[in-house]
């Protein structure tokens, strides 16, 4: 079905309370996405620093409009070690039942 012929069957008052249910409900791609942010956000709280803060799946989702990105505090981003990184890596590792190919001395 094509706009022009949904908006011939679809009045008005419909269309509203269409909009107005999708922003208590959102369906289509959007909650298809917010469901992908979950997904990310969990996997980076678990795996991130003792010293940084939990973020919301709000800040996983893909910004798909210039106009609608918001505005956000400024942030400072600690810089990892090569120790921390390697920590990181070491700890994803042990999570998926990885070995250490690494040769230690």
């Amino acid at each position: 079905m094509t706009v022009t012929e949904l908006l011939h069957r679809i009045s008005s008052h419909e269309l509203t309370e269409w909009e107005a249910f999708a922003e208590l409900e959102p369906f289509g791609s959007e909650r298809e996405m917010f469901g992908h942010a979950i997904t990310a956000s969990t996997v980076f709280n678990r795996l991130r620093g003792v010293d940084q803060k939990p973020l919301p799946a709000e800040r996983f989702m893909p910004v798909l409009r210039y106009d609608e990105i918001p505005e956000e505090k400024e942030q400072t981003v600690e810089e990892q070690t090569v120790e921390e990184q390697i920590g990181i890596i070491e700890m994803v590792n042990i999570s998926a039942d990885g070995k250490d190919l690494r040769k230690h001395k």
